[in-house]
């Protein structure tokens, strides 16, 4: 399946400008729907293969056969070992409004931390940008809840919907697993996951409390940073900087690398976290 990954992901984006998230659906012994979402919108085409007439897309739908299990909550993902146990949890209707929740082995409670992505707030980043950093939490015994949220290029993404998104997340906390502690969870977001993360914390009538939060190269001053036009230019998404992009604060790091496990900005989050939930 990972081989045939990389190929299923250019089809998608030669085929359709903009693409967003595709869903297989079986309705017929030898019959498929394509579910495809775009910014323009969402297509439905029904084939007689998986993966219509890309064949790289059929190839990599043909390997879910032999990988595909009736063990809810096991998601195949770009891990060594080509899998990863993980609880993925819908919070409302949308592709999305999904968060993913890792938890130690044992019967707890852990204390949590939520992590929220950044990405200029834009449809092209996801949460596995920082799936390394939940995988070297749950190595230091905490639960880890990844939450996605609707993005700019998606529909509801932006004021208030994004904002939205991940408070209705950190309620979802409520009643989710009773291995999870509530009273100790805190919230870490990277970013333009900063500023969410920041908002999070001030918020006052949400379910689950937050004991604190941490912003890494949080985008704060959203009118300074509008004025700066940061992340007005990203038509290239591995340009070294967008535009507007301060200066950083370590001369040999770029703003990516905050969030590489090994570095010294998140080991020194971690020791915070580890303080902060003893």
């Amino acid at each position: 399946m990972l081989a045939a990954r990389p190929g299923m992901v250019d089809a998608f984006g030669r085929d359709r400008r903009g693409f967003i998230a595709a869903k297989l659906i079986r309705v017929a012994e030898d019959t498929w729907l394509d579910q495809v979402e775009s910014t323009g919108g969402t297509a439905w085409d029904e084939s007689r293969a998986k993966g219509g007439d890309q064949p790289e897309i059929a190839a990599f739908f043909a390997t879910m056969d032999t990988l595909v299990s009736s063990d809810r909550g096991v998601r195949y993902d770009d891990a060594e070992d080509g899998r990863r146990a993980v609880r993925t949890v819908a919070y409302g209707p949308h592709p999305s409004q999904v968060g993913e929740l890792y938890v130690p082995e044992g019967d707890g409670p852990f204390p949590v931390v939520v992590l929220v992505h950044g990405g200029y707030w834009l449809a092209m980043f996801d949460r596995r940008q920082v799936t390394p950093l939940a995988d070297d939490l749950v190595g230091g015994g905490y639960a880890v809840w990844n939450v996605e949220y609707r993005r700019l290029g998606e529909p509801g993404g932006g004021w208030p919907g994004t904002f939205d998104d991940v408070a209705a997340a950190v309620d979802t906390l409520d009643g989710l697993d009773d291995r999870l502690d509530l009273a100790n969870v805190q919230v870490v977001g990277h970013s333009a996951g900063g500023r969410l993360a920041k908002y999070l914390a001030g918020r006052g009538d949400g379910k689950v409390r937050l004991k604190g939060a941490v912003s890494i190269s949080g985008v704060l001053d959203l009118v300074e940073a509008d004025k700066d036009r940061l992340g007005s230019e990203f038509a290239d998404p591995n340009a070294e900087e967008a535009a507007g992009v301060p200066p950083v604060e370590f001369p040999d790091a770029n703003h990516f690398d905050v969030i590489n496990p090994a570095h010294e900005s998140w080991r020194a989050v971690r020791d915070w976290l580890a303080d902060r939930l003893a």
